[in-house]
C-alpha cells in the first residue's frame, strides 16, 4: 500500500513491505495519508533485495525517520544485500538508531512480539509466552498435520480393539463348542 506523507505533494510516498499503525480506524483503504489518518505507520518491515537495498538502506530510513516511524526492520532473505541478515532500528530522540540484538532477537517497543532469525529464515516470538508465531499457511498445515495424526492414532485404535473383538469372539466359540462336547 502507497503510504504518502505530505498533503499535496503526490510524488511524496513510500511502499513499505509490511506496516503497522496502532491506534487507527480499521478498514479497507486504497492508500495511505498519514494527514488524513492522523499518524504514520508504528512499525515497518522492508524485506530487501538487489533492487531495493540502497533505498531501504539509505532513503526510506531517512524517510521514515521524518515520519516518526518507531521501529523499522530490515530482512534480507537471500543473504546477499544486508550483515546482519536481520536489521533493527528504534527511533530516539528522533534519530533511527540501531536496535541491538539480546541473544539473537530484536526487541520492538512497540509490538508483543519479538523477531529473530533461524537459519536465513524470520521468524516471530510472542513476548510472553516464547512461542513461535505461524504464520496462516503454517498454521493451516499444523492443524492439518494435528487432524492427520489424531486420525491416525483413532484408526490403531480401532484396529486394537477390533482384535481384541475377535480374540474374544474366538475364546467365546471356543467355550460354546466346550460346552457343547461336554453336554453330549
Amino acid at each position: 500500500m502507497l503510504v504518502y506523507f505530505e498533503e499535496g505533494q503526490p510524488t511524496r510516498f513510500v511502499v513499505p513491505d509490511d506496516f503497522i499503525v496502532f491506534d487507527c480506524t480499521p478498514g479497507d483503504r486504497r492508500v495511505f495519508k498519514t494527514w488524513e489518518e492522523e499518524r504514520s505507520p508504528d512499525v515497518v518491515f522492508e524485506v530487501t533485495s538487489r533492487g531495493t537495498s540502497s533505498t531501504d538502506i539509505v532513503d526510506k530510513r531517512i524517510i521514515y525517520e521524518q515520519m516518526g516511524v518507531s521501529d523499522y526492520f530490515l530482512y534480507d532473505p537471500n543473504a546477499k544485500y544486508l550483515r546482519p541478515l536481520l536489521q533493527g532500528y528504534r527511533l530516539a530522540n528522533g534519530i533511527l538508531t540501531e536496535i541491538p540484538s539480546v541473544e539473537g532477537y530484536l526487541m520492538s517497543d512497540r509490538l508483543d512480539d519479538r523477531p529473530r532469525l533461524s537459519g536465513q529464515k524470520l521468524e516471530m516470538f510472542d513476548i510472553e509466552s516464547g512461542e513461535l508465531l505461524l504464520t496462516e499457511a503454517e498454521a493451516e498445515h499444523q492443524n492439518a498435520e494435528k487432524v492427520s495424526q489424531q486420525a491416525e492414532a483413532e484408526r490403531q485404535a480401532r484396529l486394537v480393539v477390533e482384535a481384541q473383538l475377535q480374540a474374544l469372539q474366538a475364546e467365546l466359540e471356543r467355550i460354546k463348542r466346550g460346552e457343547t462336547n461336554e453336554s453330549s
